[in-house]
């Protein structure tokens, strides 16, 4: 039996390690009803590596200040890089002035190259 339409996930979080960087994958909507998951997945991340974290963040398409917020924290514990980041969240990124912060590539494999290269300079 399906669920009702309102009972239906409005996002999903994948992670799975990739040599030195853990990924955080994300698909659909975060925000402050949803990012309970993601706190857990980047906790669990946290506590299973020391590498940098990436966010690939190609199936989102709505996130608010909670996901920015989110990883502003993370930020302060570890390296966070995103990668393929689409306007909607870019344009949070730019107008909060948070996307200076971030390490920032077009694509996963991008992201995942620069985690074997190590940290860039700010």
């Amino acid at each position: 039996m399906s669920q009702p339409f309102d009972e239906q996930p409005r996002y999903t979080v994948v992670t799975h390690q990739r040599s030195a960087a853990w990924v955080v994958e994300l698909a659909g909507e975060v925000d402050a009803s949803s990012i309970g998951d993601l706190e857990e997945a980047t906790s669990h991340a946290l506590r299973m590596q020391e590498g940098p974290l990436v966010f690939h963040l190609a199936g989102l398409h709505f996130a608010d200040s909670t996901f920015l917020n989110h990883l502003l924290k993370t930020r302060a514990e570890r390296q966070v890089i995103l990668s393929a980041t689409p306007p909607p969240i870019q344009r949070l990124l730019d107008l909060t002035g948070a996307a200076v912060l971030f390490e920032a590539h077009p694509s996963l494999e991008s992201a995942y190259a620069a985690t074997q290269e190590g940290p860039r300079a700010s």
